[in-house]
């Protein structure tokens, strides 16, 4: 009955004083809702792949390579005969399995898609469990003529139709452009948005079909990355301080170095699952990685918005708490003790706070959908899970610390002299407390401001930055049938120089910019007999012309020279 009487009394002193309420209510609300949208999207972000079954025991290997005269480069592609090793030296590994995303086209009932696929090993739903809708995902991939789709896709290609047994036909890029026909043998529920990988398409790796399946057996191809899970109790440290062993165990007696020369050139170190979203050194993934130093950027600016809109409020609520001295006053009179006063002001202040945090909620709600947009996420609210717990009991958190100076302030008050002065009473460390608020809002709000514009000029600066070659004006196609092209590249061409739209053009296998070796290959100066390697890209006639890359000496490859 007691917290009733507050209620009503903090709910009748808001609607006495609208104006001043409103205010306050919504500085608060624009606050927090920001801070909420800068929370969910650090959540989500530090979320990924957190939702597999076993996420926190799933590893990925990752390779470093250090070729003299480079850079070191750090790729999550490894050599395929990497795994057979790895599981054979340490029991504590309980499953592995490669993957690799590839392009891919796939026909069905006579309509073509361009997809990306997941090409795996068969242990591959060993080491990550699926909600399977149809199907046997235990049976799925033991046979290479198998496949497995999302919901999604089993919605695009077969509607509402049973989908299992069903045949599609693909043409993988790593296939060398090979038509092969897959069934249908399960239909697993969508991969969540917040995770590394982009399954649709999950089939086995067949190596009858690998343009070069010598590689598989190589020490010095990069081609899959390497996903395994630890069995219990298992430690990542003890596997990671014995890579340097391991590679001279087994890549040196079956590579093409010598033991030490090999250590200094490769390395291995496995990065637990949960962290590659954030802290994943390689660039191979299909989905962008996220930037941890952004994140604690973000945590600091929601913190500074946080700061900013709670001073506001405990400023605005202690400037209205010293014009209520008499009402104070003569509730002392009539016998309301010290702690009834601070709990009234309490309440009134976590009333206010709850109200701006109702508001909050909608702001987000209303804003998330645009919010979207801009992040590129899949960000939501649940109102239904622990989220609704945690936003109240920090509204409640909020209201306390804004509500305990006014009401404390308002609590210690003497009737007589509150009521023998008649007038407010903003004593003199009323006012500096106050005025520091003002002047610490005035500070968090330049500091945002200026690292604004820091920020502004800095993104300003990489979209003009001068990449020594001209982006603007190219289109790029890829092919995933390599055989096709080749027979049909001169006609192809011509149709291309015939093109008054077309200025010039060119073939190749990388897109600039480049950011990972895709070849190296050791030179020699003959005259000094020093060694260095160079990376090797593959591209055709007219790639500098195209591209508007500036010769510091020499000469573009000519169709008229061949040497």
């Amino acid at each position: 009955m007691l917290i009733t009487n507050y209620i009503t009394s903090a709910w009748r002193n808001i609607i006495r004083h609208k104006l001043f309420s409103i205010i306050n209510i919504m500085g608060l609300a624009i606050g927090l809702a920001a801070v909420m949208l800068i929370a969910l999207y650090v959540r989500y972000e530090t979320s990924y792949d957190s939702f597999w079954k076993n996420a926190d025991n799933i590893y990925r290997m990752h390779y470093t390579i250090s070729l003299p005269g480079t850079t070191p480069v750090k790729s999550s592609r490894l050599p395929p005969i990497v795994k057979s090793y790895l599981v054979k030296d340490f029991p504590e590994i309980e499953n592995a399995a490669h993957s690799i995303g590839q392009d891919a086209v796939l026909n069905y009932a006579g309509q073509t898609y361009r997809e990306r696929v997941y090409l795996v090993d068969q242990e591959f739903t060993d080491v990550f469990n699926f909600d399977v809708i149809h199907g046997d995902i235990e049976t799925a991939l033991d046979q290479n003529s198998n496949i497995i789709l999302t919901k999604t896709m089993a919605q695009k290609y077969f509607g509402d139709n049973d989908p299992i047994g069903e045949t599609i036909t693909t043409q993988i890029r790593g296939f060398g452009g090979l038509n092969v026909d897959y069934k249908v043998a399960a239909v697993i529920e969508d991969i969540p948005d917040n995770s590394i990988f982009e399954m649709d398409f999950i089939m086995l790796f067949d190596r009858k079909y690998i343009v070069r399946p010598d590689i598989w057996d190589s020490w010095t191809t990069w081609v899959p990355q390497l996903y395994f899970s630890l069995k219990d109790g298992s430690d990542i440290d003890a596997i990671n301080a014995e890579m340097t062993n391991f590679i001279n165990r087994n890549a040196a007696r079956n590579g093409r170095m010598a033991e030490g020369d090999i250590t200094n050139t490769i390395g291995f170190n496995a990065v637990p699952l949960k962290d590659l979203h954030l802290n994943d050194p390689g660039t191979q993934d299909m989905r962008p990685h996220g930037n941890k130093d952004s994140l604690i950027i973000f945590s600091f600016v929601a913190l500074l918005i946080l700061l900013i809109a709670s001073f506001n409020f405990v400023n605005l609520s202690t400037a209205r708490a010293t014009r209520r001295a008499k009402e104070v006053g003569l509730r002392k009179i009539v016998g309301a003790s010290k702690n009834r006063l601070v709990i009234q002001f309490l309440g009134e202040s976590i009333v206010l706070t709850m109200i701006g945090l109702f508001l909050a909620l909608v702001i987000t709600e209303i804003t998330l959908p645009y919010y979207n947009l801009i992040t590129g996420k899949e960000i939501q609210l649940e109102f239904l899970t622990q989220d609704i717990i945690i936003i109240a009991l920090f509204g409640i958190i909020v209201g306390i610390f804004a509500g305990l100076y006014p009401a404390f302030i308002l609590s210690g008050y003497r009737p007589a002299n509150v009521l023998r002065s008649n007038k407010s009473t903003d004593d003199k460390n009323t006012n500096r407390f106050r005025r520091f608020l003002v002047v610490t809002q005035f500070a968090i709000s330049i500091s945002l401001f200026v690292a604004m514009a820091v920020v502004y000029s800095q993104l300003k600066y990489a979209q003009n930055f001068d990449l020594k070659f001209n982006d603007e004006k190219l289109l790029y196609l890829t092919v995933s049938n390599n055989n096709l092209v080749k027979e049909k590249e001169t006609a192809l061409f011509e149709e291309f120089r015939k093109n008054p739209n077309i200025e010039s053009f060119t073939k190749s296998n990388v897109m600039l910019p480049r950011t990972y070796i895709f070849r190296a290959s050791p030179i020699r100066n003959l005259e000094t007999g020093m060694e260095t390697n160079i990376y090797i890209y593959s591209f055709g006639y007219d790639y500098l012309k195209t591209y508007e890359v500036d010769l510091l000496a020499g000469r573009d490859f000519s169709l008229d020279r061949n040497d």
